[in-house]
């Protein structure tokens, strides 16, 4: 049953999910895409395009069959323009996931950036609900 839960997912999770189908994040993927919404901003789907480009992920899947899915979920998602400006991450590539879910009113983040499945913690930040793993505290401005 699709509702609305408007949610983040990292590219990691998202490359996880094309590589490996049987996966934990492409479970994760599934069920974020049947449940709610998908948030995308321009950043994110340039980065996901840079990296399901990449010919080391040939051995897994064809590039044709990556961008296929890539074709696919642009179809799927929902492209916010992002107003929030984050900067708590330890690698300052993902404050990008942050900003978009504050933008884009997210309800839900997935985000494996830094090491997946090694350190969770919940956090809540205006509603947010986070699992979150490369990001300190949160501190946030929003940028009008």
């Amino acid at each position: 049953m699709k509702n609305d839960l408007p949610t983040v997912i990292d590219t990691g999770v998202v490359v996880s999910a094309v590589l490996l189908p049987r996966s934990v994040p492409r479970q994760a993927f599934d069920l974020a895409a049947a449940r709610g919404r998908l948030l995308v901003s321009d950043e994110t789907i340039a980065e996901l395009d840079d990296v399901l480009r990449r010919p080391k992920s040939d051995k897994y899947v064809s590039e044709a069959r990556r961008l296929e899915f890539l074709a696919a979920l642009l179809h799927e998602v929902e492209l916010i323009d992002v107003v929030d400006v984050v900067a708590d991450c330890r690698d300052p590539k993902d404050n990008k996931f942050l900003e978009l879910a504050l933008s884009g009113g997210a309800s839900h983040i997935e985000d494996v950036a830094v090491r997946q499945a090694v350190r969770r913690r919940r956090l809540a930040f205006r509603g947010l609900v986070a699992i979150l793993m490369g990001c300190g505290g949160l501190n946030h401005k929003r940028n009008a």
